[in-house]
């Protein structure tokens, strides 16, 4: 089982024509008090969709989309909008281990604004999310997992940190695999120091390259790459974004290119994709390097579409295509 913890969400999504009414930096992840959250709400009108969000959820989700099993582990609200995640998790063959906030929290909601251009920019009120402590970490599920995917933007709050390294450490002790995804570049310029002190624990490291430099503090991805391994990480992915991605293992460093898109609809869950793609071909013996062509054509195959995840028909059309680019997907 792939279990991921990360922050519980509803995504709203709406499509714009440009940014420039609202008061956001284009391609951020900003947290929103609830009252400034809620005026942009109400400024963005009738949201596009509405779903179950998160970055780590986004990722599993693509996993039980492909097949795997899989779970998550986050906070929500006493609430309907909590309710819905839950059943929504339930509904895609997501194992819940959604504990419910001891205090008067809502579940989180983010906004995701996507231009023309299919880029996206995102607004978060966090709510329970951000109270997310070491005893809402179920140890008897992190050791009977293969693999937890820890969410960089969960690493906003104190108490998630700890958290992080409770399980963390319960994987370490269980032989279970743990994969960190660094988020947004807002999360490492806040908490590098954070970050740094749970990298001993980490197995696989998921970063863009702006991520990775700032963490490293280097100028370019192949840079990053020679700091990441001298402060211990073995194994790391880093996406290029139309230029493909990095992949440290090994002791070596390898370049794949991008997976060819016909027409970018969307970026929006891309990363999360490529992560779960990622993750699919590692479960199915896929060397690591070798993974980068299973993640690379899963985002291409998301960033086609509206949304940050596919329907179940496309799964499993998604699903045929990567089994024929790498036929070690049957086993």
């Amino acid at each position: 089982m792939i279990v991921g913890i990360g922050n519980s969400l509803i995504d709203l999504t709406f499509h714009t024509p440009s940014l420039d009414p609202f008061d956001l930096t284009p391609e951020s992840a900003q947290i929103l008090p609830f009252n400034q959250w809620n005026e942009l709400r109400d400024l963005l009108g009738k949201p596009a969709s509405i779903s179950p969000g998160g970055s780590a959820c986004n990722t599993i989700a693509g996993l039980a989309g492909l097949g795997e099993n899989t779970g998550f582990i986050g906070l929500v609200g006493n609430d309907n909008t909590g309710n819905l995640l839950k059943k929504h998790l339930n509904k895609i063959n997501v194992d819940s281990y959604l504990a419910s906030s001891e205090h008067d929290h809502p579940t989180g909601c983010c906004i995701v604004i996507v231009t023309p251009d299919g880029k996206r920019t995102m607004a978060t009120c966090i709510g329970a999310a951000s109270h997310f402590a070491p005893h809402h970490v179920p140890a008897n599920i992190i050791s009977s997992a293969n693999t937890i995917l820890l969410e960089g933007y969960l690493f906003d709050h104190e108490d998630a940190q700890q958290a992080f390294i409770k399980a963390a450490s319960t994987a370490k002790e269980h032989n279970t695999s743990v994969a960190f995804s660094l988020s947004d570049p807002s999360c490492v310029r806040n908490h590098k120091e954070p970050i740094l002190k749970l990298l001993p624990l980490i197995n696989i490291l998921f970063s863009n390259a702006e991520e990775a430099m700032l963490l490293t503090n280097t100028s370019s991805p192949a840079d990053a790459c020679s700091e990441l391994q001298k402060i211990g990480i073995t194994n790391a992915a880093i996406t290029l974004e139309d230029k493909g991605a990095l992949t440290l293992a090994e002791n070596t460093v390898k370049h794949t290119p991008a997976f060819p898109i016909s027409h970018v609809v969307d970026l929006n869950g891309a990363g999360d994709a490529f992560a779960a793609g990622f993750l699919f071909a590692l479960t199915h013996n896929v060397s690591f390097h070798d993974a980068t062509k299973t993640a690379n054509s899963f985002a291409a195959r998301v960033v086609e579409t509206h949304g940050s995840r596919l329907n179940a028909q496309d799964y499993a059309s998604t699903k045929k295509r990567l089994i024929a680019q790498e036929p070690k997907l049957l086993s």
